[in-house]
């Protein structure tokens, strides 16, 4: 397993663009959706995947957008990761998905906003997790200092958890790519991270 995972980060390495500033490095580090303050670079590759991995292990809340909810119920794992992590939305995100509140932690004062930068708000005034696959909001998060993570990464931390087997997360990453078109870069990034996931869980 430890081979495979420096196969996974060796493979990484070609989009991780060796900086060390995290503002320099943010069209690198964007399309990721990877919350690390110090991306992923050629000298400190797998210690920056390790401290990235224990980081997705430690979050127990996401303030989840629309497109996340939605990948995530097409890929058949919102339920186990309601489950799992408390999921804070706003009333937007129920509005523009259709999705019951049941399962959701549901803040309020944020309908005046529109959904995005409700949102946006919402994680910086709880300074929980960012779950999104929108490139815009996570810039806006990004800009100031929060942490996000995309659709991917939420099914790795399940898997980190015990709350899917090996087995259902392949099937359910499986219909998430089916869903999500994912550069090659993160799907190798997400790779090492699975690796480093199951070597840190051990399963």
């Amino acid at each position: 397993m430890y081979r495979e995972m420096r196969r996974a980060v060796r493979g990484c390495r070609c989009f991780a663009g060796g900086h060390k500033s995290t503002c320099r490095s943010l069209p690198n580090l964007l399309p990721l959706a990877v919350m690390h303050r110090h991306p992923y670079t050629e000298t400190g590759g797998l210690d920056e995947i390790e401290a990235v991995t224990e980081q997705l292990l430690s979050q127990t809340r996401f303030v989840a957008d629309s497109c996340s909810v939605i990948l995530c119920a097409k890929a058949g794992f919102l339920s186990p990761l309601q489950a799992e992590i408390s999921l804070l939305t706003v009333p937007g995100v129920l509005a523009e998905t259709g999705y019951a509140a049941q399962g959701f932690t549901v803040l309020g004062g944020y309908e005046a906003a529109d959904t995005d930068t409700a949102v946006v708000q919402a994680v910086r005034d709880t300074s929980a997790a960012l779950l999104s696959d929108d490139r815009a909001v996570m810039e806006r998060v990004h800009r100031f200092g929060g942490l996000h993570y995309n659709a991917v990464m939420a099914l790795l931390a399940l898997l980190g958890r015990g709350a899917v087997n090996v087995g259902r997360f392949e099937q359910c990453r499986a219909q998430l790519y089916l869903h999500c078109r994912y550069t090659p870069a993160i799907r190798r990034f997400a790779d090492a991270v699975y690796w480093c996931v199951r070597k840190q869980a051990g399963i």
